[in-house]
């Protein structure tokens, strides 16, 4: 659902907020296991450019940064026949209180995604995966269908591989994560529950080890 405003050269501007019970990005926690709020803003031309991004925030009181990351995103999307659109575009991940201290984690990664009917294929770069001196891959395949109008099931697996070797301080050299789960639709807001895994773990940019498999729970406010 995007809900939003156009302008007399096309554009749309959308928003929304979510809250969830464990904030995970590629299978793995960026709120430490704790829930977390975040508010996002997207931008859209007919044309077919797009830019957009999300602050994360603890929901709950603890000491430290009350800022948990930020992302942004930009990138050019085109439709290739009926059914399949080809995606393109560059994106910006900052994580606070990284690693357990007070220092922040970026990554920069360029993508490349094609999506047909309900399955999206993406493939990211990173150059320098949150710091680290070697360059990864990221692999995510995701689908979903609607069994009836208010219910989506949907699912996702992923692969992130390391290009120069597996330094053990760094983790293996390929990580999987999968996650699979209902959403339904509650007038205009989206109701979520999932359940993720993830394989060859890794504790990047958080400050407390993982716990999987982990059931999450999420709402998003589309405005």
């Amino acid at each position: 659902m995007t809900l939003g405003w156009a302008n007399p050269a096309g554009a749309q501007v959308a928003a929304s907020a979510s809250l969830t019970s464990d904030y995970q990005y590629r299978g793995l926690s960026l709120s430490d296991g704790e829930p977390a709020a975040s508010v996002s803003l997207s931008y859209e031309r007919d044309a077919g450019g797009y830019a957009g991004g999300t602050v994360l925030v603890r929901a709950a009181a603890r000491p430290g940064s009350e800022i948990l990351a930020h992302v942004e995103y930009v990138g050019y999307a085109w439709r290739v026949g009926k059914n399949q659109t080809w995606d393109l575009g560059v994106t910006n991940l900052v994580v606070f209180d990284a690693y357990g201290g007070k220092s922040a984690a970026r990554d920069t990664e360029a993508y490349a995604g094609i999506s047909r009917n309900n399955l999206k294929l993406y493939i990211y770069y990173s150059p320098s995966y949150f710091g680290e001196d070697q360059g990864a891959v990221y692999g995510d395949l995701s689908g979903g269908f609607r069994p009836a109008r208010h219910w989506r099931i949907f699912g996702h697996v992923g692969v992130l591989t390391r290009l120069r070797g597996s330094d053990p301080s760094y983790g293996p050299r390929e990580q999987y994560d999968a996650r699979a789960g209902v959403a339904a639709d509650v007038g205009r807001a989206e109701v979520q529950l999932a359940w993720t895994i993830a394989v060859h773990e890794a504790d990047y940019a958080v400050g407390q080890p993982q716990r999987h498999p982990s059931l999450v729970l999420g709402a998003t406010w589309f405005f």
